[in-house]
């Protein structure tokens, strides 16, 4: 199973999605801050240091297994918290909700973001870099596993992101019951989806359409192409 792992190429996919995964909670606790609720800044969690991010099972243990097992670039950092009793118009339920959405899809938003500011740096740096080489692989593993992880938290699976958007399209009854589900089955449910192939199955077709997407851009766009 580890006979043909390059650890140097392993780090340095880890580094990329940890470096997303910081972005992406920085943008949870952004939004959550514009919106009055100041827990993750007091908690130090609004900083690019990624101690305070570092989850040891979502930050290592499984994008180390899935990158040797499958070759599906996955993983996550520590949930930065989020406190909704202290938005601002708490009360008022419209404000409320648009807070809460705002504050869930904020964190797939900045990581596509840095996605895309991530993949334009390649293009940019594209002369000095050889396909195949550490630096290639950096850049092309660390785009798809950040745009994937980004899509992958729009399922509505508690307490994923996108769980935070779907159970307002819920009948207030049933709303009520999957949140409970999402409390009882928490990161485990993920987890067990995660080990189980959901992971692989969800991202596998995106990593095709971005792995494409990547190799397109790179023999077209980038910027070696373009003096050369």
């Amino acid at each position: 199973m580890f006979e043909n792992v390059d650890i140097i190429e392993l780090v340095l996919v880890l580094g990329a999605i940890y470096f997303g995964g910081i972005i992406h909670e920085i943008g949870h606790a952004w939004a959550a801050l514009r919106f009055g609720d100041e827990t993750a800044r007091e908690m130090g969690r609004i900083t690019l240091n990624p101690i305070p991010h570092f989850d040891f099972l979502m930050s290592f243990i499984v994008p180390v297994v899935l990158l040797i097992s499958t070759g599906v670039p996955f993983g996550g950092m520590k949930p930065v918290p989020v406190n909704p009793y202290n938005f601002d118009n708490y009360d008022d339920w419209k404000s409320y909700r648009r807070a809460d959405i705002t504050v869930s899809l904020a964190g797939p938003a900045f990581q596509i973001g840095f996605s895309i500011i991530f993949f334009a740096v390649f293009l940019l740096l594209s002369p000095i870099i050889n396909i195949g080489s550490y630096a290639f692989y950096f850049f092309f593993y660390g785009f798809i596993a950040n745009v994937g992880i980004a899509f992958f938290n729009l399922i509505p699976i508690p307490p994923l992101d996108g769980s935070h958007v779907f159970k307002y399209f819920l009948p207030t009854e049933h709303r009520l019951t999957y949140l409970k589900a999402g409390r009882s089955i928490g990161m485990f449910g993920v987890g067990a989806f995660v080990i189980f192939g959901g992971a692989a199955w969800v991202l596998g077709p995106i990593r095709m359409i971005v792995s494409d997407l990547f190799i397109w851009a790179y023999m077209h766009l980038s910027l070696a192409v373009l003096i050369g």
